[in-house]
């Protein structure tokens, strides 16, 4: 997988809760333009539990149509049930992306063991063929976090190339990078921006998660930084990381539909009609005007530290570079 960030691309809806295609469009050019490597869809963001199993595919399937040559998608291809059922999702799912992401939390129950999880992702690999797979520490229904022993099992498989980690943790972390040995298939990427930087000096490939929905160039500027010999310009790599970490606790209230209103204040910047409404299928709460504040407090803050570090944005509703 190419390294960089992969956005949790949120799902727009119209009014009647359709999904707004020519939005969803607007949004993937908008993350190819800000320098993002791959599209997560479906995936949690995107709402994936309450979309219908047609709804998931023409997802992984427009996103690949519209990403250029070289953008990787991803794609999550189990939600529960048997095995064998599973694995013909997985299939129908592996010809319209790059990877079709494992789910680890609807493999095995929470109670079940580790050993039961690696017999049944076993039978998964033997009914799904050569597909490409990757794996999602999803906190939906629960969190099943790998151990570095079923990371080094996954990685020597040969068939995952992809893990969104969760665990939050940089020791977690450095244990599961050092259970997958340079020169494999398989590669990490973080979704816990707090620790992303740490992360990426450990070898961990890219970030994968919600903040890059509001201000993508950011994270696909730190993965890039971060790559560069010796770790790249540390002072600028500090202070992006330093905005990032502080701003996710305005980022998580009332997510996704959090990401909607921000994209709104680029509209208004624009003087335009939003690009997508702020409707969401799942539940979710209003917004307080404090709330509203912050993220408009967020937006300013971010252009300002753009412009200052010199990171070229995007605004994703006229298209246009933002100055």
């Amino acid at each position: 997988m190419e390294p960089g960030s992969y956005v949790t691309l949120i799902t727009p809806f119209t009014s009647d809760d359709a999904i707004d295609w020519p939005a969803f469009d607007k949004l993937v050019d908008w993350h190819v333009r800000s320098g993002s490597k791959g599209v997560f869809t479906p995936c949690l963001s995107s709402e994936m539990f309450e979309l219908t199993p047609e709804e998931r595919l023409e997802l992984a399937r427009r996103a690949r149509a519209r990403a250029p040559s070289g953008m990787r998608v991803v794609a999550c291809g189990t939600y529960g049930g048997a095995i064998a059922e599973q694995a013909k999702f997985v299939n129908a799912l592996a010809p319209l992306c790059d990877a079709v992401v494992v789910n680890t939390a609807c493999i095995a129950a929470e109670h079940e063991p580790d050993s039961v999880w690696q017999e049944r992702v076993q039978e998964l690999l033997e009914k799904t063929g050569s597909a490409p797979l990757g794996l999602y520490e999803c906190p939906v229904p629960y969190k099943r976090l790998l151990t570095p022993a079923l990371m080094r099992w996954c990685s020597d498989s040969g068939r995952f190339l992809f893990l969104k980690d969760t665990c939050c943790r940089t020791d977690g972390l450095k244990a599961k990078l050092e259970a997958c040995p340079p020169g494999q298939t398989l590669k990490l990427f973080n979704a816990n921006v707090e620790t992303l930087a740490p992360s990426l000096a450990l070898g961990a490939a890219g970030f994968s998660g919600i903040g890059a929905n509001f201000y993508p160039h950011l994270h696909a500027f730190l993965c890039a930084e971060a790559a560069r010999p010796g770790g790249g310009d540390a002072y600028k790599v500090g202070r992006v990381q330093d905005f990032l970490s502080l701003a996710e606790a305005t980022v998580c209230v009332n997510y996704p539909a959090s990401a909607k209103a921000y994209l709104e204040l680029y509209a208004a910047e624009a003087g335009a009609a939003p690009l997508l409404s702020r409707r969401c299928r799942k539940a979710v709460g209003d917004f307080a005007e404090h709330q509203l504040v912050a993220l408009a407090a967020m937006y300013r803050t971010q252009r300002e530290l753009a412009k200052s570090v010199g990171i070229e944005e995007v605004n994703p509703v006229s298209g246009e570079r933002v100055s």
